[in-house]
């Protein structure tokens, strides 16, 4: 395709996280010259502060996209879990998934692409635009020398904080508020005894010091866990890694030692962007804010969004046109499969942000009776747990705050959900269908609290 000059290609991915190695994947294997680039080494690619959580639809749907997690890529195979809160019971949910090894799953991927053709830089620091227009992008390696590379199409992978889609990518940027930003935590943590049930996950809804977040514990084996917890930077009062030591007060019959490995991480919790497109650009998982609003889970949405950007990025190299024309079908396709449900999930994450605590207490206690209504929280359609949540208000009759936000929330939540099905079919109704979205999420009140 290219001239296959050192500093030109067809398609350029920044980012060999679980979206950018999918998105090289299928752009190699459209046979087009894909260069992927990370700024870590190579043995460090899939070392991320995650859960690695998945539930079985999440490995069905993901494994119509690419070779699902196996073999030692799976930490643990899980049954279900335990839902508790501050001050209310715990309820057990029957919810079967896996843990993934993420750092075995990410090397695994980043070698699919790069069998598949793709070309792997490490060390090598996306700086930003060079030339925007001539769609050149500046690099910069560990010995602080600068080159620049001339591509087709770019696909943004770097995650939240990308220089990319903050700096002239999409058509239309909106920012994030630091209520709609997520920090967590994580420590892979030895235990000095056997969990009792090592298929059996903890979420611990809304921990002392994140108020508006959760604490998990994800088994690795039987003497091995992923603990960590997270909430917005709105509401997490002091560094969040120094509440662990109160998350593992709540789960006492754990004893924990000293970490073999932690991390801290950013992420969005909100509906996707606006725009993920670009002339010659395509924004992909954190980047475009493709993480699930609620739980912050990423893997399933950004492999979903990495096969779609990485098909669309080597369709438009092959015709040798990146306009934003060519390129519009990935917005539409990623607002409907990922926005959609995520737009009603951040109605839902509003709503249990402004709880009091009993309250959300009792949410908490009945979401997890709802079985497979409580599924539909993160599911294609709001549609069963909405109904859910209007089921509710009957048994919430002393509890006027909540009545309240309940039937405001599955109002809204509903709403959402069709408007970003409605993303529009034509980059020329943009704006109009964006000032929808303001209108949905309140657009003067975001531009107050800036």
């Amino acid at each position: 395709m290219s001239s296959g000059a050192k500093n030109i290609r067809d398609v350029l991915v920044v980012g060999a996280g679980t979206g950018g190695c999918v998105a090289a994947l299928w752009a190699a294997r459209a046979g087009v010259s894909t260069l992927i680039v990370d700024a870590h080494p190579a043995e460090e690619i899939g070392t991320k502060a995650c859960g690695g959580a998945l539930s079985n639809d999440g490995v069905a749907t993901i494994a119509e996209m690419i070779d699902p997690p196996r073999g030692a890529e799976i930490a643990s195979t899980v049954a279900g879990g335990t839902l508790g809160s501050q001050g209310g019971r715990a309820v057990d949910l029957a919810e079967p998934g896996i843990i993934i090894n993420r750092a075995i799953f990410g090397q695994r991927l980043l070698a699919d692409a790069i069998d598949a053709g793709a070309e792997f830089g490490e060390n090598t620091t996306c700086v930003g635009w060079a030339d925007r227009g001539r769609q050149i992008i500046r690099l910069r390696d560990a010995g602080e020398r600068e080159r620049d590379v001339s591509v087709r199409v770019v696909i943004d992978a770097s995650g939240y904080r990308s220089v990319l889609t903050r700096h002239g990518g999409p058509t239309h940027v909106d920012t994030p508020l630091r209520s709609e930003v997520g920090i967590g935590h994580y420590a892979l943590v030895p235990l000095a005894a056997e969990l009792e049930r090592p298929d059996w996950v903890r979420v611990h809804v809304s921990p002392a010091g994140a108020g508006d977040g959760y604490g998990w514990l994800f088994p690795v084996g039987a003497r091995m866990a992923n603990i960590g917890l997270g909430g917005s930077l709105a509401r997490v009062d002091r560094p969040v890694r120094s509440h662990l030591a109160g998350l593992l007060e709540v789960w006492n019959d754990v004893q924990a030692l000293p970490p073999l490995r932690s991390g801290t991480g950013m992420l969005p919790l909100r509906r996707p962007l606006a725009s993920v497109v670009g002339p010659g650009f395509l924004s992909v998982g954190d980047a475009a804010c493709h993480a699930n609003p609620l739980h912050g889970g990423g893997i399933a949405p950004s492999i979903i969004a990495g096969t779609l950007a990485g098909k669309a990025g080597g369709r438009a190299a092959l015709k040798r046109d990146a306009s934003v024309r060519e390129l519009w079908p990935y917005a539409i396709e990623t607002m409907r499969t990922i926005g959609a449900p995520h737009a009603a999930q951040e109605i839902i994450r509003r709503l249990m942000s402004s709880l009091s605590p009993d309250d959300l207490a009792f949410l908490a206690e009945e979401l997890g009776r709802a079985g497979a209504a409580y599924r539909e929280l993160y599911g294609s359609s709001p549609g069963r747990f909405t109904r859910h949540l209007l089921s509710i208000v009957g048994r919430a009759a002393r509890r006027p705050a909540l009545v309240a936000g309940l039937l405001s929330a599955s109002r809204q939540a509903g709403a959402a959900h069709r408007l970003f099905r409605q993303y529009p079919s034509s980059p020329d109704r943009l704006d109009a269908w964006t000032r929808r979205v303001e209108q949905l999420f309140g657009g003067p009140e975001r531009e107050r609290s800036r």
